[in-house]
């Protein structure tokens, strides 16, 4: 045993009721993003890396099988993650992670490729939400919110 921490992901219903498990990271998920329209959980995790699952499922609604697809490492725990669905190729799909080395990683999600690291925190960034019109916003842990545009 080396030390490291298997840490599953559990899926419930919205009642409550099990639905599946999987092995996802080697430390604490700090963040999830479900995508109905492409079918991919996007995870966060203290283990410095954000990964992508995709879904697949059975025809009467059950899961047959969650596989990961990609991995996006990072140099220290990451804390919030998203998952941005472009419709074309002059818009395409993004992953937009922060960590607690204060950076806001910009990524594509169909290459894998770090299109950009944004720095504007001076404290580990804690939330992102995406906004209207390829705006998003982060917050750190001291309390600063600030606002990107993604361009």
């Amino acid at each position: 045993m080396n030390g490291r921490v298997i840490v599953a992901v559990h899926i419930y219903d919205v009642v409550g009721t099990f639905i599946h498990s999987f092995i996802g990271h080697h430390n604490a998920v700090t963040d999830l993003c479900w995508s109905d329209d492409s079918g991919e959980i996007l995870t966060a995790s203290v283990d410095q890396t954000a990964k992508v699952f995709s879904m697949s499922t059975n025809n009467i609604g059950g899961f047959r099988e969650v596989k990961h697809v990609a991995s996006f490492q990072h140099t220290s725990a990451v804390r919030a993650a998203k998952l941005y669905l472009g419709k074309s190729s002059a818009n395409p799909a993004l992953i937009i992670t922060g960590a607690d080395d204060c950076f806001i990683r910009v990524w594509d999600r169909s290459k894998g490729t770090l299109l950009a690291r944004l720095q504007s925190h001076t404290a580990g960034v804690s939330s992102i939400a995406l906004g209207e019109g390829g705006k998003f916003y982060s917050a750190d842990s001291s309390g600063a919110i600030r606002s990107w545009l993604d361009r």
